[in-house]
């Protein structure tokens, strides 16, 4: 049985899925690779912006 959990991290979970040789063989290499590397500069994207939550509390206009 299988004990690996899924995580709340994005990006540690796109890793996990380049990275996964079942994954390579459920869907093959190339569509693994091309998917995974979209999904990381998604995440990397993501990671790179302000949300509204951090700009109202932290970056106030006064």
């Amino acid at each position: 049985m299988n004990t690996t959990r899924l995580t709340h991290d994005f990006l540690s979970a796109v890793e996990t899925f380049r990275t996964s040789p079942f994954i390579a063989d459920i869907f093959g290499p190339r569509y693994q690779a091309l998917y995974g590397d979209t999904k990381r500069k998604e995440a990397l994207a993501h990671l790179r912006t302000v949300s509204d939550f951090d700009y109202c509390t932290y970056l106030p206009r006064f």
